[in-house]
């Protein structure tokens, strides 16, 4: 009996494990080749040939090396990650590899297309080429900011804002021309000498309903009122009953919203309240 067949999740997952595994045993092979490799060099500079040692193992050879295999490494981590997407991925995180678990969190986004990895509409980079992308993105110095969108754009890896932020944050040209956006400081108003003597109104929706708020400056008072609609004169009306209550103040204050500064409540004020101002 064929049981891949009564448990076709298994057969993904072994297909997916497999995968990785051959892989990474690829990897560890090449590792221990080299290894050995210069295990025998050791041996060739012991019996005192260290002119042909130094030309196989000097400092460019090695870090050529060092380089090659991580190379190799990251070749079978994003072959294990193109894998994985044609398979498909398995329900639990602690079924893949863990190195592409960072990958998680956005399987559902990424996909597969000629070779190249999607994350939505970008591109995922590989670790080589990373630092290359960061310093692309970081060549014109315009901040953070800037960067982030220029790489947001068309390109993806996990971590990527935060590795791009600390490059750019440790850069001194950026730091020297970012811009100075200081915070104007708090203008605060002079209180009145006298209640209702400088009020401010204001408009707002609560609920699908519209509200007026007026305020007086001298004692904090608070009123509220439903309204119909906010029309100028629908709020011409309460303030005609809110006037002849408290008095007509010295200063009316407003955000300048189209219903404070048409033409008929412009009217309204000249005629009724000559020192009122919005």
């Amino acid at each position: 009996m064929n049981c891949s067949r009564l448990n076709p999740g298994n057969t993904k997952l072994d297909q997916l494990g497999q995968t990785c595994y051959n892989a990474f045993t690829v990897v560890f092979l090449l590792y221990f080749i080299y290894l050995f490799y210069f295990i025998y060099l050791f041996f060739f500079y012991k019996r005192g040939d260290v002119t042909s040692c130094i030309v196989i193992v000097g400092p460019a050879c090695l870090g050529g090396v060092i380089k090659h295999v991580a190379s190799i490494f990251e070749f079978s981590l994003f072959s294990c990650c193109h894998n994985t997407v044609l398979v498909g991925w398995p329900e639990q995180k602690s079924q893949i590899p863990i190195p592409i678990r960072e990958y998680w969190n956005y399987r559902a986004e990424i996909s597969l297309h000629n070779g190249i990895l999607f994350q939505c509409q970008r591109s995922i980079i590989p670790q080589a080429i990373r630092p290359e992308i960061i310093a692309r993105s970081h060549a014109s110095h315009l901040g953070i900011e800037s960067c982030l969108k220029k790489a947001r754009g068309s390109v993806f890896w996990p971590g990527m804002s935060g590795e791009i932020k600390e490059v750019v944050s440790q850069c001194s040209v950026c730091a020297e021309f970012q811009p100075m956006n200081h915070k104007e400081p708090m203008q605060t108003s002079k209180v009145p000498d006298r209640p209702w003597s400088r009020v401010a109104i204001d408009l707002f929706t609560l609920h699908k309903k519209e509200y007026v708020v007026l305020v007086d400056y001298y004692s904090d008072f608070v009123e509220v009122h439903e309204i119909a609609d906010t029309t100028s004169s629908t709020t011409i009306q309460l303030l005609k009953e809110q006037f002849s209550r408290h008095g007509i103040p010295d200063v009316f204050a407003s955000d300048n919203g189209s219903q404070l500064v048409s033409q008929e409540f412009r009217r309204f004020a000249d005629f009724r309240f000559g020192n009122l101002s919005v």
